[in-house]
């Protein structure tokens, strides 16, 4: 039995932190009953709710790693409530990327305009053909035009080669 307890442990614990636990269910003391048998455990129960709909709200709210709904509550059941926060979850996820997406490309087009005006300002040149200097050296060493654009900038001046390629364009 004891190595059950241990097992139980690891289980609750993870990357040195507590699972944390959402509840719900409609009967308060049975609400009470697993929550206070998840923290003897070792889990962390950050929300309880007493019906499906806060239930939702709380787990999109939390983002708790583990959610423990009754099937028959008020308002809206367990299963209805797990489909409905699975759901709010996955757009949410994929809200979270689409602007992580959105900001790493802004923070390359910033660095690459920077970059650019470095190049027309040291070089005269045109800002299309700074733009093509940047992106042929991207090609030609492999590297992305935000790489290539950090290099110009913490050099400031162009990367090797760009007084050679100022005369070519």
């Amino acid at each position: 039995m004891k190595h059950g307890y241990a097992n139980a442990e690891r289980q609750a614990v993870t990357e040195g932190r507590a699972r944390r636990v959402l509840i719900a269910e409609d009967e308060a003391l049975i609400r009470l009953d697993l929550s206070e048998m998840l923290r003897e455990e070792g889990y962390e129960v950050v929300g309880e709710a007493g019906d499906g709909e806060s239930a939702v709200n709380l787990a999109v709210e939390l983002k708790p790693d583990l959610c423990i709904f009754d099937i028959k509550m008020p308002i809206m059941d367990g299963i209805a409530a797990a489909e409905n926060a699975l759901s709010r979850f996955a757009e949410m996820q994929a809200l979270e990327a689409e602007v992580a997406s959105l900001s790493e490309r802004l923070e390359t087009r910033k660095l690459v305009e920077r970059a650019k005006g470095m190049l027309m300002t040291a070089f005269g040149m045109t800002e299309p053909d700074a733009f093509k200097w940047i992106q042929r050296a991207a090609m030609d060493n492999r590297m992305t035009m935000k790489q290539v654009a950090e290099k110009i900038i913490s050099e400031n001046l162009p990367a090797g080669g760009a007084a050679e390629a100022a005369t070519t364009t």
